[in-house]
């Protein structure tokens, strides 16, 4: 009984010993991306991994310092250097970047720049062990073999600042440097100022110490038997996990911890994930199997580096998804063409080589082989309670056992199916779509059975023979809809209708005509249908869109320009009220009810972004890409992640460079051109994100600019105040906090209070300048004015011709001697009312005409008596209005008594003549005046004046010629003189002619 019962014991343990080591051989993993030389990493052997304040990514290689932000490496050159690999990377509280090298060298990174300490010369070349920081970031603790280094990093004026510790063995901080565990050989010491207490003695040989940096208080440590956790706080030392077994002979090189404070131990045969009490986690598996893995980092994002030796770097955006390829499982192709999941959620897989597989504990289970590899359906029918599967011909396998049923077996391509009932199939084919019984071996007559679908129109019959069965009788039949390739099918029980999407569009039966469903006048290129819990039937299509259907007709569309991430889905299924969608961008979840999608791509995990098909279960999905099968839990599909906030990396305003850190920027007027660089710590997309920004008061559009050329160029700015806005941004809509910059530019000088006040004062200058000027204006006008009254003084003295005077005088005396008292009198009388005449308008500066004409006709009555010979005339035009027109008072007289006097006087040849005519021109604006006389003419009365020895000096020409001048300043029409010579036949002088044009 006991030999038995030892067999038996034997015999399970190994039945479970193969099965873990199958298990392990074939692990599933999650997905990552691996950068490699080939993917421009500068080196394969990576040593260090750590992230910075500001979210950039350092890796302390075998070929020096890198920094990596998402879309390139930068190279820190170290020219002076014992050795270029690089260790132990550590951030001061100024930013600055530490590290060391193995020959225990120490650099640090200072505004770009890489500086070497050269307090440590001749602590070069030894040994050493590790470089840390104390948690005040304002030393550093470099650990050497025999002793420590406490280093000042503030000062680093000259030695003192650095100091030597007695330590001796491995040392691992404890917050500071008088606080430290120490491993020496099989010994760990707690030191705690000047006392030191044995905590341990280990079993093996040396140790490994990390310390939980989030918490501080726990401190982790192995050597390559057993793990062990310290809690600082309670001084309380645990064993919590045996390496001997679970480790299969691997070494420890590193030990870390993540974000969910998870204990990862880096090994020389990949990496495994313990929790703080010592459960491995993935099953117990190491992720990198056989890969030296050298580091580990858990990034701002929640993404998983690991670093390695020799194979460079690896990137995992979640650990909870599971990818199986042919790589790290029993899968025996990477291209996953169709899924489906029965109600208890087992899987039935179609891959690239026809083969359908069952998954089930993590293996891979082939059920059959199609002799063709391109599978086109395979889904789970209710109501036949099975799950079909087609490539050449139509199978159909037991949901439970996975066995294939013989009742289904029909040839020809079939792209979709549908179960009427348990009797019938409605079955899409790549030539056309029918109805058909279960079995073509049977025969079920359509209009016998008791069905609402034998009533739908639109179906022709065909010979059963010509289809599949050539034994058929005579009198068999298949029910046919259309003899053109079909994509997708639906049947909604409720509404007794049939959807059909064809290559050549979409179609609705029901008892009534069939009919092709349009949108927009367009034809519909179905390919697949879906409904959601709420009753929601949707379709997808190629390059149109999502449509939503309902009664025969489209009701809502949904493309790019709302929401969809690509216009053509390839496969949609439902979970819900919510609709999956396989695109070649990724797998985006519509939820129906809340109109809202979310996209899961490339960047949360998915191998590739084209995605073949998808099989929701209860706790997650089952993505088919062509790269592996893919599983993603609900927590990780529907995770919410944050980006990281957007940093400005740099402030240039015409090639001068501002400090990043500035939130308000003040500029000038004239040098408000700015460029503005940004970044963030985005990893998981590659470098495929992008940045969108723009400037609040200026103009609120934002602008897209890819991750590669980050960076806002805005040419000019006006005056104002304005807020600079970006953010980042990816594929499925996803948006960082925004990142604001408060700017400000100064108008410009012509704007300012005291260019307003400059201004203002130049103003009041010109206004008096002006006012002065128009003062002067005012008082040389009064000049003028008494210029003319001076001219018209001169004029009246003119008129007043002493000449003439005394010749009225004379005549008025000969006229007395004569005894011609009448005349005299006469004479005396008119002579005195002339007097009176001139005197009155003298005064004057305008006269009316008809006032004018009286002076003018005393004048010449007077001059008639005096010359015995003397005939005048004196004419007005009826279209002059004498009593209205005004004009300068006592301005044509003078040229009369010139031409009496100089004209006249001299003439004994003839009898003398003289004309005065007035008459205004067409436009009623001038006053024509014409005097003409017959006398000796200007030359030979300029001879006459020349013989008198006492020749009279008259000056009333030239006094007339003064006054026109002063009368025409300021008008717009000028007083016009013109005098004509006067020619008989023989071309001799025979008088004058004399032409006024007044403007009235």
């Amino acid at each position: 009984m006991n030999n038995k019962k030892l067999v038996f014991a034997a015999a399970t343990f190994l039945l479970l010993f193969c099965t873990a080591l199958q298990t392990l051989s074939w692990a599933q993993s999650p997905p990552f991306i691996q950068l490699s030389e080939d993917e421009d990493l500068p080196s394969n052997t990576i040593y260090d991994i750590f992230q910075d304040s500001k979210g950039y990514i350092w890796l302390g290689t075998d070929g020096g310092l890198y920094r990596y932000d998402g879309v390139k490496f930068v190279r820190f050159l170290i020219k002076t250097t014992l050795g270029r690999s690089v260790t132990n990377i550590q951030e001061d509280r100024t930013g600055r970047i530490w590290m060391r090298n193995f020959s225990n060298e120490v650099f640090y990174i200072d505004h770009d720049s890489v500086k070497k300490l050269n307090l440590l010369e001749k602590y070069v070349g030894g040994a050493g062990n590790n470089l840390q920081m104390t948690d005040d970031k304002a030393s550093l603790f470099l650990n050497l073999t025999h002793y420590s280094l406490l280093i000042d990093i503030e000062s680093l004026q000259d030695k003192a600042s650095v100091k030597e510790i007695n330590t001796y063995g491995q040392i691992q901080l404890l917050g500071s440097s008088t606080n430290y565990l120490s491993m020496n050989y099989q010994t760990l010491y707690l030191n705690q100022g000047s006392q030191k207490r044995k905590l341990l003695s280990l079993e093996g040989t040396g140790g490994l110490f990390y310390a939980n940096a989030q918490r501080g208080s726990v401190v982790f440590f192995a050597n390559q038997k057993y793990v062990y956790r310290y809690d600082i706080k309670t001084q309380t030392l645990v064993q919590i996990a045996d390496l001997a077994t679970a480790l299969l002979g691997a070494t420890v090189l590193n030990l870390r911890t993540d974000n969910d404070n998870n204990l990862w131990l880096c090994t020389s045969q990949g990496a495994w994930v313990l929790t703080e009490q010592g459960f491995f986690l993935l099953d117990g598996k190491p992720l990198l199997k056989g890969m030296a893995v050298s580091d580990l980092l858990d990034d701002a994002e929640g993404n998983i580096w690991l670093s390695t030796t020799k194979n460079g770097l690896f990137f995992f955006p979640d650990l909870r998804i599971k990818s199986f390829t042919e790589q790290n499982s029993s899968i025996p192709n990477n291209f996953i063409s169709r899924l489906v999941s029965t109600p208890n959620d087992k899987l039935f897989i179609g891959i690239g080589n026809g083969q359908v597989l069952t998954l089930e504990h993590n293996e891979f289970k082939q059920i059959h082989q199609f002799d063709h590899y391109d599978i086109g359906l395979l889904k789970y029918s209710t109501e036949a309670k099975c799950v079909f599967a087609a490539a050449e011909k139509l199978i159909a396998l037991d949901q439970q056992t996975a066995e294939q049923l013989p009742e289904y077996s029909i040839a020809g391509h079939c792209k979709d199916l549908v179960s009427l009932n348990n009797m019938h199939l409605l079955i899409g084919f790549s030539y056309m779509s029918a109805i058909l019984p279960k079995d073509l071996n049977q025969q079920e007559a359509l209009e016998t059975q008791n069905n609402w679908y034998h009533k739908v129109k639109g179906v022709e019959t065909l010979p059963k023979r010509d289809f599949a069965n050539p034994n058929a009788g005579a009198d068999e039949k298949i029910f046919v809809f259309r003899q053109k390739r079909t994509r997708a099918l639906w049947v909604e029980h409720k509404e007794k209708a049939i959807w059909i999407a064809y290559a050549d569009g979409l179609y609705f039966y029901t008892d009534k005509e069939p009919r092709a469903v349009t949108y927009n006048g367009q034809t519909i290129s179905g390919t697949s249908f879906a409904q959601t819990n709420n009753d929601r039937l949707w379709v997808s299509s190629v390059e149109q869109g999502l449509f939503e259907l309902k009664n025969g007709e489209i009701i809502r569309r949904i493309t790019t320009e709302n929401g969809l991430v690509d216009n053509y889905g390839t496969y949609i299924t439902a979970r819900g009220h919510e609709l999956y969608i396989c695109t070649n961008k990724g797998l985006q979840i519509f939820d129906t009810e809340k109109n809202k999608f979310t996209l899961f791509d490339k960047t949360k995990g998915l191998p590739t972004r084209a995605v073949n098909h998808v099989a929701p279960v209860r706790d997650g999905v089952w993505i088919a890409t062509s790269k592996g099968l893919v599983f993603v839990p609900n927590e990780s599909l529907f995770r919410k992640d944050q980006l990281p906030p957007v940093q400005i990396t740099g402030l240039e305003v015409k090639g001068n460079n501002y400090s990043t850190l500035i939130k308000d920027l003040k500029l000038e007027y004239d040098s408000a051109s700015l460029n503005i660089s940004f970044w963030s710590a985005i990893y998981r997309t590659q470098g495929k994100h992008q940045f969108k920004y723009r400037l609040l008061g200026l103009d609120s559009t934002w602008v897209h600019v890819d991750c590669i050329d980050a960076i806002a160029r805005i040419p000019s700015i006006p005056e104002g105040n304005y807020v600079f806005e970006v953010c980042a941004v990816i594929d499925d809509g996803l948006t960082s906090d925004t990142t604001r910059i408060n700017i400000s530019v100064s108008p410009p000088y012509w704007k300012t209070w005291w260019f307003m006040l400059l201004m203002a004062l130049a103003l009041v200058s010109v206004t008096t300048l002006v006012f002065l000027k128009i003062l002067m204006a005012v008082r040389r006008r009064n000049d003028i004015e008494q210029e003319l009254r001076k001219s018209q003084l001169a004029s009246l003295q003119t008129q007043m011709n002493p000449h003439f005077i005394f010749n009225a005088l004379n005549s008025i005396q000969e006229f007395i001697l004569q005894n011609e008292k009448r005349l005299a009198n006469t004479y005396l009388s008119k002579f005195a009312n002339l007097m009176r005449l001139i005197l009155n308008m003298s005064t004057q500066e305008y006269a009316l005409l008809d006032e004018e004409l009286k002076v003018l006709r005393l004048y010449l009555e007077l001059e008639a008596i005096r010359f015995e010979d003397f005939d005048y005339e004196l004419h007005v035009s009826d279209n002059v209005a004498t009593d209205y027109v005004k004009i300068p008072s006592m301005l044509i007289q003078p040229y009369i008594e010139n031409a009496m006097k100089h004209g006249l006087l001299h003439l004994t040849t003839r009898s003398k003549k003289l004309q005065v005519l007035f008459d205004v021109n067409p436009s009623q604006t001038i006053l024509q005046v014409e005097i003409i006389d017959n006398g000796v003419g200007r030359q030979q009365s300029a001879f006459y004046k020349q013989q008198q020895p006492h020749a009279y000096k008259s000056f009333a020409t030239s006094a007339t010629q003064r006054r026109l001048e002063l009368l025409n300043i300021g008008r717009e029409q000028s007083i016009g003189v013109q005098i004509l010579d006067l020619l008989d036949a023989e071309n001799k002088a025979c008088g004058t002619h004399v032409k006024l044009q007044i403007p009235i």
